[in-house]
């Protein structure tokens, strides 16, 4: 099994990670006591909106210029599966090349010639044309 990743193309919409949950006390007008809420963080860099799936994360991509007639933002929210994790180390040549595979969602800008995680052809690269190199800068 291999480690895929999903990369997000966002021009110029808002990214939401949600990845804790805090209980709150009702205000006792039902039976129940407490709730369970998510925390809202708002991702500042690419690099922050990237997601390693061993923890319950979820990704809202938010419009923050849109909202529903309720008044809430329009967003998209992303889910992801579990994956399986990198089995080689950092500095293994192959996992250079396959730096991709060390997150599961990845975020960036959209550039029509940057298709590929791992570079136009994964097995050929040097680790400076990979998706990892790319979102750094």
């Amino acid at each position: 099994m291999t480690t895929t990743s999903l990369v997000i193309l966002i021009l110029t919409l808002m990214v939401k990670k949600i990845h804790k949950m805090k209980t709150m006390r009702t205000d006792g007008s039902t039976p129940r006591k407490s709730y369970w809420t998510m925390i809202r963080e708002t991702v500042k860099t690419k690099l922050d909106a990237r997601i390693w799936t061993n923890k319950p994360t979820e990704l809202l991509i938010v419009n923050p210029n849109k909202f529903t007639k309720i008044g809430n933002q329009v967003d998209y929210r992303l889910v992801p599966d579990p994956a399986a994790i990198p089995l080689l180390l950092e500095d293994d040549y192959s996992q250079i090349r396959g730096t991709f595979s060390n997150y599961n969602v990845w975020v960036t800008p959209y550039n029509r010639s940057k298709r590929w995680a791992g570079g136009l052809y994964a097995d050929r690269s040097h680790g400076g044309d990979t998706l990892f190199t790319w979102t750094n800068r």
